[in-house]
């Protein structure tokens, strides 16, 4: 039988199914008749190994004689599972029947039905999510599923007082070498053995048997059983056609939906639906449009659905900062970029001034007046002014926490700035001139034992490993503000790239302090509650990261819990100026406790479990976000008081 060219295929294609919650466990079924006519379903699993993703997809087609129509078919089915699956999303497209191809490498097989009454119900879909994970073991192999049901014509309507519909089940697997033939005989044993419990009172059982070679053909157009067009009298179940040996290939097998397990496996290789159990939304109600908003994304409802309602943050609200978490390869870098360059168009007088530790390359992507890269920038570790006087303490605590010296070190430190400021008005010109006075006043002091020379040599050792010519020349003492500070304050946008350091966390930790110690100085004090400058720094994990044993007085952990302190003051320092601090990492419970727990704005992408702990205490929720998928996130927003997903925008790239 030739394939009709004028048909279309209606393609509904399942990208999202319901959570774990409220599908299985009611025996909901999708072997229903939403048209409630004589309409043909087909649904088609397919478990596809040679795909790096979307290794399982699940598509249901519905046939018409135009495209249109068939779309419309499509869109109706689609609407009809989302009702009775909330949750549940997918996409509609159509194809022409004639467009298929047909893969003689492709052999069909058939499970048999017996006839009704069944002994018992027949789990057939979550055996075929067992064969998926079989498959998982071999290799390089297609296998495809089709369920094919119609409501039952085999008697007149009038008398029909039950639920049940013909159906028909084949099995496909491509075989291209002997070697295929071998596993292919594995997979139909399998499928053979899973299928063999399923048997009717009489003790027949279903069947696995090789289908006509014009099974593909019959599936695209419907015709793979008897339709009982002129309404014939047929028997119950056809058995007067059955009697007469008509057609047995035609012949399909009967089931009520409440006989075969047609729901939505726990099990499902499916993207799950992932809703918050405790969310709040607030935003929207208000009118006020004098106030800048930043566009967040696309609302996720309760029941884990992307709806067309835009959410924003206001732009005021960074000045309580924000952090960013989430594993990678969620969407997370994408979105800063984009929420970045938000605020650079929606907020041209507020300037952005961008710190990447890392990622270098991709600098491109953000929306920005200048670039400057280490080591042609300059980043002074102190001015040569006389207001700097009341600074010289905590320059000291910086240097000294930097080499992992403290206590009598730092006390050191500060009196040897101090004296040498008194005496020459300023301090020394460059970092090493600075830890060579350093280390001859502290020498000067010639403390008793092993102690002193202990201790200079673990400031000569430390200064040696830290300090290199570019540092030296990099923060050199200066006169005036750097070009790209006055930029920034200026209201440019400005990235500073010092991601050819990468490796060096002790020189990105101390460039990054004299830059926010640069802010807390010369960025003055305002009663205002408004956002003038926003700071932002991606992978914060590299020169905030927490250790766990952070007490036990090694220079490392004495760098630390420094370093640690003094974010949680400069966040302080920051909001008093109008400045905004937003940070990206990874996982919580690796930066100083400052970074997630002192903003007031945290926007989650996909965390690990054990990470959800510090964000909420429902057990749902903790498992809604340690299964948020890609581009999904989760904004808690205590200014607000708002709770809730959302899905990112497009990126759209400047390159």
């Amino acid at each position: 039988m030739g394939m009709e060219g004028d048909l279309w295929q209606g393609i509904v294609n399942i990208a999202q199914v319901p959570g774990n919650e409220g599908t299985e466990e009611n025996e909901i079924s999708w072997l229903c008749n939403p048209f409630g006519d004589d309409t043909v379903y087909t649904t088609q699993f397919v478990l596809d190994l040679e795909k790096n993703d979307d290794e399982f997809s699940w598509n249901f087609f519905l046939t018409a004689n135009k495209k249109d129509s068939a779309e419309a078919k499509a869109l109706y089915f689609l609407n009809y599972l989302r009702e009775i699956f909330p949750g549940l999303t997918g996409k509609v497209s159509a194809k022409r029947i004639n467009n298929y191809r047909f893969n003689n490498n492709v052999k069909f097989y058939e499970i048999a039905f017996p006839e009704p009454p069944y002994r018992i119900k027949f789990k057939f879909f979550k055996r075929i999510i067992d064969i998926f994970y079989f498959l998982k073991k071999i290799e390089n192999h297609v296998a495809k599923f089709y369920i094919i049901w119609q409501k039952d014509d085999s008697v007149p309507s009038s008398i029909i007082t039950d639920e049940l519909y013909k159906i028909k089940i084949f099995f496909s697997i491509e075989t291209k070498s002997y070697d295929d033939v071998i596993q292919s005989k594995k997979i139909i044993a399998y499928v053979q053995n899973l299928i063999s419990d399923f048997g009717n009172s009489n003790g027949k059982r279903a069947i696995l048997k090789k289908a006509p070679p014009d099974t593909w053909n019959n599936i695209l157009t419907e015709m793979t059983f008897f339709k009982n067009t002129a309404e014939y009298y047929t028997g119950r179940y056809y058995n007067g056609l059955k009697r007469l040996g008509w057609m047995p290939d035609w012949m399909p097998g009967f089931i009520k939906p409440e006989e075969i397990d047609l729901v939505i496996p726990s099990k499902i290789p499916i993207k799950k639906a992932v809703g918050l159990k405790f969310e709040r939304r607030g935003f929207n109600i208000d009118s006020d449009d004098s106030k800048i908003k930043i566009l967040l994304g696309n609302y996720i409802n309760k029941y884990g659905v992307k709806t067309d309602q835009k959410q924003y943050l206001y732009l005021n609200d960074l000045n309580r900062h924000l952090n960013i978490l989430g594993l990678t390869g969620n969407g997370k870098t994408y979105f800063l970029y984009h929420f970045v360059n938000e605020i650079s168009k929606k907020a041209p007088n507020v300037g952005t001034l961008i710190i990447l530790l890392r990622k270098g390359e991709e600098k491109v992507h953000f929306s920005c007046d200048r670039f400057y890269e280490y080591p042609n920038v300059r980043i002074p570790y102190c001015f040569d002014c006389e207001d700097i006087k009341a600074d010289l303490k905590i320059i000291a605590k910086i240097l000294s926490s930097i080499i992992g010296l403290k206590d009598i070190f730092e006390w050191n430190m500060d009196n040897a700035l101090k004296a040498y400021f008194e005496k020459n008005k300023h301090l020394p010109h460059s970092l090493k001139r600075l830890f060579k006075f350093y280390w001859a006043w502290f020498k000067k002091k010639k403390y008793p034992g092993d102690f002193g020379g202990t201790a200079l040599l673990a400031i000569e050792n430390r200064v040696y490993s830290l300090i290199d010519p570019e540092l030296e020349s990099v923060t050199k003492l200066a006169r005036e503000l750097p070009v790209w500070f006055k930029e920034f304050i200026n209201g440019k946008n400005v990235l500073l790239d010092l991601s050819s350091i990468s490796n060096n966390q002790n020189q990105l930790k101390l460039l990054v302090h004299f830059i926010i110690q640069m802010i807390r100085v010369f960025i003055p004090e305002s009663s205002e509650d408004k956002l003038k400058y926003a700071v932002i720094i991606d992978e914060i994990e590299h020169i905030a990261k927490n250790r766990k044993n952070s007490d036990n007085g090694d220079n490392l952990s004495v760098t630390q819990s420094y370093l640690a302190e003094a974010f949680e003051e400069f966040l302080e320092a920051f909001r008093s100026r109008g400045v905004g601090l937003i940070t990206v990492g990874k996982d919580a419970s690796a930066l100083f406790k400052g970074i997630h727990s002192l903003p007031n704005i945290i926007i989650l992408f996909t965390i690990k479990l054990n990470e959800a702990k510090y964000f909420t205490t429902s057990l749902e929720d903790q498992m809604a976000l340690s299964n948020l998928g890609y581009r999904q996130a989760c904004i808690i927003n205590t200014v607000q008081k708002e709770r809730f997903l959302f899905y990112t925008p497009d990126f759209v790239s400047l390159k």
